[in-house]
């Protein structure tokens, strides 16, 4: 048997009998470790020396939300460099079984790899040799640009792209990076002198963090962590901000209509704009939508399946973080029951507004809630991505964990009071994709 395959066998076992080794007893976790890698570098460590596992994550301030990223190839940069023309990184990476990732976010950018303990050693020193990689693939960089064509072209016949696109276009304006997943892709250079140069300015960008979590102790955190990454250069910045623009105004949304051939069903929904994490009315938010929409006996389930018989389900997805998303009550339904249902989800609404929750309703949510907590600590890499991303929101830490106890402290005539608010009927619009021709 290959070393690669005996380390991909071992990291599986452990992977498998993982949970429940960490779930055994999750107060073992230690406190989470901070310091300073650098001036302008954290570092971070969720310790935990139960499994022979250790998780590596090193993430970048600048993600496709910026204007330098969105007017960049920033995606392609940070991709190429595990693909040299010769596939010497990718097989390293398949013999240690390393389960190497980069990515870019809408926020950030990352590059993440998982290993067995003993590998440690070998896998830091290939995320090195990755990051300053400057032989890139050409024909696999021209099967990318090929390959985002071509997914363009198959998702426009997806309903469930075709929706999202529509709500994207509905609420942000033509500008706002919010509608990039749904719009063709961007023309852009990615030669690779200028490819090489992007990774190298992202990789020195200050404000980045080398988050660690697993079978290290911090003193063995900070040695791995000093020579991971190249100085920071904080000359000639780019604008890493959001570039977000202000969202269209209820009064310019309309009830819109998209149009696929030989759809047999119309998909439909009630959107508007949702609550961002920063404002005080999140945990009310969160509250509501769960009852409205977030499981299988909510509000909207039992009036258009279980009473009506209209769907199969229907749902409040609501996106978003610091920054508001969407929050659309989507259903779907034959072709010639479409008036009906949607007239059948605007009622539920409106009595929803008009009704609130109730006590037994607002006590099984707060419960259900506080029962989910431990299921984010079961493992140290589970603790750490909750780390990083209240880190990259710039939310205190521990704001996650403590959205149940402040959805629990409200009382239903202060919920009862936001959804009245929040829920009017008018502040949406109706969003559906129909068959053509209808």
């Amino acid at each position: 048997m290959r070393a690669g395959t005996t380390r991909a066998v071992t990291l599986a076992v452990a992977l498998a009998v993982a949970p429940g080794a960490w779930c055994a007893e999750p107060q073992q976790l230690a406190p989470v470790t901070t310091w300073a890698v650098d001036e302008h570098t954290t570092g971070l460590l969720v310790e935990d020396h139960r499994v022979p596992l250790i998780s590596v994550r090193l993430e970048f301030p600048a993600g496709t939300w910026s204007r330098w990223a969105r007017d960049a190839a920033l995606e392609p940069a940070l991709r190429s460099a595990l693909y040299d023309p010769a596939g010497r990184l990718r097989r390293r990476v398949d013999d240690l079984a390393a389960g190497v990732t980069l990515s870019v976010d809408e926020r950030y950018s990352a590059v993440s790899a998982r290993c067995l303990k003993e590998d440690l050693p070998a896998v830091v020193e290939l995320l090195k040799e990755i990051l300053a990689n400057e032989s890139l693939d050409r024909t696999e960089l021209r099967l990318w640009r090929r390959s985002a064509r071509l997914t363009y072209r198959a998702l426009e016949t997806d309903v469930q792209f075709r929706s999202s696109r529509l709500v994207a276009r509905t609420l942000t304006a033509e500008d706002d990076p919010r509608r990039l997943r749904y719009e063709r892709p961007r023309k852009r250079k990615t030669d690779p002198a200028t490819l090489n140069a992007l990774r190298a300015r992202l990789l020195r960008l200050p404000g980045r963090t080398v988050g660690l979590a697993g079978d290290l102790t911090p003193a063995e955190a900070r040695e791995l962590a000093a020579g991971l990454l190249p100085p920071a250069d904080t000359s000639r910045l780019p604008d890493l901000g959001l570039d977000l623009q202000p969202l269209v105004p209820r009064a310019q949304r309309r009830d819109t209509t998209d149009r696929i051939a030989k759809l047999t069903q119309v998909y439909f929904g009630l959107a508007r704009e949702s609550v961002s994490m920063a404002d005080p009315d999140w945990p009310a938010f969160v509250m509501a939508n769960h009852v409205l929409g977030g499981h299988f006996y909510s509000r909207l389930y039992v009036a258009l399946r279980h009473e009506g018989g209209e769907t199969y389900g229907a749902v409040a997805l609501a996106e978003g973080d610091t920054e508001p998303g969407a929050l659309v009550l989507a259903s779907f339904t034959r072709v010639a029951n479409a008036g009906h249902a949607e007239e059948k989800l605007r009622r539920t609404l409106a009595t929803f507004r008009s009704e609130g929750i109730t006590q037994a309703e607002r006590a099984e949510t707060a419960a259900r809630y506080r029962g989910r907590v431990p299921f984010t600590r079961q493992t140290p890499e589970g603790v750490l991505d909750r780390l990083l991303y209240e880190r990259r929101l710039g939310l205190p830490t521990g704001s996650l964990d403590a959205l149940p106890e402040r959805m629990a402290a409200l009382t239903l005539a202060e919920i009862n009071e936001f959804i009245a608010g929040y829920y009017d009927p008018a502040s949406f619009v109706m969003v559906r994709v129909a068959p053509a021709g209808e």
